[in-house]
């Protein structure tokens, strides 16, 4: 690739976000980090990801909104998004994917499962 592809990970919970910042960094992906949904607002409009990836809960809402958001917006809607939860709830789950979710996984995951996601979500890499 030779810009590298931006990810955007929205997740409150600092151990993940940074763990997943690392293992993205070292694949060579350019990583945005957001704890917020208003931080995810601001860094999806000014940096246009390739992928985001969304937890479902936030301090200030929920991912699913979010998503909602982002696919009814003008500014990059088709984005893949990649959901990561610790609700393992088949209703939670269906509704990510009809809102728009192109992949949901369920916390703990093995961080293979999130390369293989980002693989799936980000096609040319395959």
């Amino acid at each position: 690739m030779s810009q590298p592809y931006r990810i955007l990970i929205v997740e409150d919970d600092m151990f993940i976000a940074e763990m997943l910042e690392y293992v993205l960094k070292k694949r060579g992906f350019e990583v945005i980090l957001a704890h917020r949904i208003s931080q995810a607002r601001a860094c999806h409009e000014k940096f246009s990801p390739h992928l985001v990836i969304l937890d479902v809960r936030l301090p200030d809402g929920d991912g699913l909104s979010f998503l909602k958001e982002i696919r009814g917006g003008s500014q990059n809607p088709s984005v893949p998004v990649l959901v990561i939860s610790i609700f393992h709830n088949k209703t939670l789950r269906r509704q990510m994917f009809q809102a728009g979710a192109s992949h949901y996984l369920a916390k703990p995951f093995v961080i293979q499962e999130l390369l293989d996601g980002v693989r799936t979500a980000l096609p040319t890499l395959s």
